[in-house]
């Protein structure tokens, strides 16, 4: 399983998958990206699922328009 967590470019770069890194280097240095991060779930609890590993305290989850999500692609929070 996976998420995607909102992160930096120096995160992306260490981790780039099929991001192409150039076009997203020209962008102001504060954009976020989508990082695709694998999680291991533990067993469904009151209709949720409890990450068991893969995140880091206050790490930004992304949870809406994830169709259109993928990995390296520029995000805003709100």
């Amino acid at each position: 399983s996976f998420v995607y967590v909102a992160g930096s470019l120096a995160e992306l770069e260490r981790r780039p998958g099929k991001a192409e890194l150039d076009p997203l280097r020209k962008l102001p240095a504060s954009t976020l990206f989508a990082l695709q991060t694998p999680v291991q779930l533990g067993p469904l609890q009151n209709n949720r699922y409890p990450v068991l590993r893969g995140l880091q305290p206050g790490q930004s989850v992304i949870t809406s328009n994830l169709i259109n999500l993928r990995h390296g692609l520029p995000v805003r929070l709100y």
